[in-house]
């Protein structure tokens, strides 16, 4: 009997210290901002992802909502995760499970960008860009969708000073993969003309 006393009490406890979502939702609950303010290096993974992966002025750093420095985007995406339909292996119904977003755009500013463009040809942004994919595959790796790797864009964003970083993530982000033949096509039509789309660039 004090076995099952014990189990229930853990599983009470672990629902009350389920992570609740935090960040204000953009376009009809499509995107999650997460922004930083007082960030030491914004091109610092470490800093970034985790407080307890970082030391120093990093500690600093902390989220413009709450003014919080353990808000980083490790626990932005544990607490804001998508519902996908899945099997239930074992029972063999379908049901809803929570997993993790795998595409982040990640916003720095329009100085750091050209900094490191100038004097590293840009190795420290494709640095960041593939260790924040490391992180987020090595930590959320049975909460990732199958199928799916994390992606990231690092962008420049030239209303940021330059210890604010910004993470975009959602169901409205979404990266292909490399050759991904596209779901659908858009056209445009004005009086029975077609319209040719821009052509976008980098």
């Amino acid at each position: 009997m004090g076995f099952i006393k014990t189990l229930r009490e853990t599983i009470n406890r672990g629902m009350n210290n389920a992570c609740q979502e935090w960040l204000n939702p953009y376009y009809d609950n499509l995107l999650w901002c997460l922004e930083l303010n007082q960030v030491s290096n914004p091109l610092d993974d470490g800093l970034l992802w985790d407080m307890g992966q970082t030391g120093g002025d990093g500690l600093k750093a902390v989220d413009s909502k709450h003014r919080r420095p353990d808000r980083r985007l490790r626990s932005a995406l544990l607490c804001h995760k998508k519902a996908v339909q899945a099997r239930n292996r074992i029972a063999g119904r379908m049901g809803t499970e929570h997993k993790c977003f795998t595409n982040v755009i990640v916003c720095i500013s329009d100085i750091t960008w050209r900094r490191d463009i100038a004097s590293n040809n840009g190795v420290n942004i494709k640095a960041l860009a593939n260790n924040l994919c490391c992180r987020h595959a090595q930590d959320f790796k049975g909460s990732i969708q199958e199928g799916r790797s994390p992606r990231y864009l690092i962008r420049a964003d030239s209303r940021l000073k330059p210890d604010q970083v910004v993470f975009w993530f959602g169901n409205g982000i979404y990266f292909p993969r490399l050759g991904e033949p596209p779901e659908l096509y858009v056209g445009l039509e004005l009086d029975g003309l077609i319209i040719a789309p821009p052509t976008l660039s980098g």
